[in-house]
């Protein structure tokens, strides 16, 4: 027959195949067979999870020097998910484990390209998995990650807040010896004007230039007579005169200068208050880092440890199976109608 068009009704289909059904079963057994086999002998592969809680500090966000470097809680949950996959704590892991002999970078590759971390939305839960072909080590490298994670953040954060302390206690006897100097400056301006109250000191100056004015009037008077009397009292009372005269200058000048000495201890009493200021508030910042150092805990808090998981995870045999049969299914029902068309073209 050497027409390639024809037409083939749906009772001819059923009719081929009929006639090639055990071709189309035996390619169905073959492949399922096949995929059973090669499924049975590949590398068995288990997983396993552990799920965490990332709890920032809370004494972070009160403590200023620290606020830049805590950022957001989740800008810390998303920070841990980075770090618990980093091939630096992988290395770590696996050389607490005591695994060295078989710790090579190939390895710790392995372990890193099948470890994952992921956060639960709307929660501070992250969860870590791992893969690999023994069921024990999966489980004990997860719950190993996880501890030396925590660990290397409780001694990072040690380490911050020891620097952090470090420097507060510089900038903090900074602040004492500008705090002495500036008490002692105002001091020592008060002892050397003699300085007690200023508004007693007004009060008494005033009314030491009314007195003085008024026995100034009295002795000016006193003297005008005594000179038109031609008495030898004058002398006495020009004396008596000039000495009142030159007292109530001094008091005018003392007066005047009371203004100028409120302002300057007005200046000293402000530099002795902004310093402190500082002081105090640089001692309460050490006091909460001291606290903070003495409560250091973790942020991570373990909620479910990963277990030594049952059954693997790949291969799926069934499924592998069950995948093969349908596609052995469509190659023999294929290969039934080139077969059949085959034979009719000869």
């Amino acid at each position: 027959m050497d027409q390639m068009d024809y037409e083939i009704d749906l009772i001819e289909c059923l009719r081929i195949l009929g006639r090639r059904k055990w071709l189309i079963l035996t390619i169905i057994m073959v492949s399922a067979l096949s995929a059973y086999i090669i499924s049975a002998t590949m590398t068995k592969i288990y997983s396993t999870s552990c799920m965490i809680m990332i709890r920032p500090n809370p004494l972070a966000g009160s403590i200023s020097l620290q606020e830049g470097a805590a950022g957001t809680p989740q800008a810390s949950i998303k920070d841990y998910v980075e770090i618990l996959t980093t091939r630096a704590l992988v290395g770590e892991t696996i050389a607490e484990l005591g695994w060295q002999s078989s710790g090579t970078q190939e390895e710790i590759d392995l372990w890193h390209d099948r470890l994952s971390a992921s956060q639960i939305s709307g929660t501070n839960m992250v969860k870590v998995s791992v893969e690999n072909s023994d069921p024990d080590r999966v489980a004990e490298f997860l719950n190993m990650l996880v501890e030396v994670c925590i660990e290397s953040k409780q001694a990072l954060n040690r380490q911050s807040i020891g620097d952090a302390i470090a420097y507060i206690e510089e900038q903090l006897a900074i602040a004492e010896r500008r705090l002495k100097e500036s008490e002692k400056e105002l001091l020592n301006y008060k002892q050397n004007n003699k300085v007690t109250d200023l508004s007693i000191e007004t009060i008494a100056g005033s009314a030491r230039i009314v007195i003085l004015d008024k026995l100034l009037s009295e002795t000016a008077a006193k003297l005008q007579s005594a000179k038109a009397e031609g008495s030898r009292e004058a002398a006495g009372l020009k004396a008596e005169h000039d000495a009142l005269e030159a007292a109530l200058r001094e008091a005018k000048t003392d007066l005047a200068s009371i203004p100028g000495k409120e302002m300057e201890i007005a200046r000293l009493e402000r530099d002795r208050k902004t310093n402190e200021d500082v002081y105090t508030m640089l001692r309460a910042r050490y006091e909460e880092m001291r606290i903070s150092e003495a409560i250091q805990g973790s942020e991570i808090y373990v909620i479910d440890s990963a277990i030594v998981p049952d059954k693997p995870i790949k291969p799926r045999k069934l499924l592998n199976t069950a995948i093969a049969g349908i596609l052995g299914l469509f190659v023999g029902v294929g290969f039934a109608f080139v077969l059949e068309h085959t034979d009719k073209l000869k």
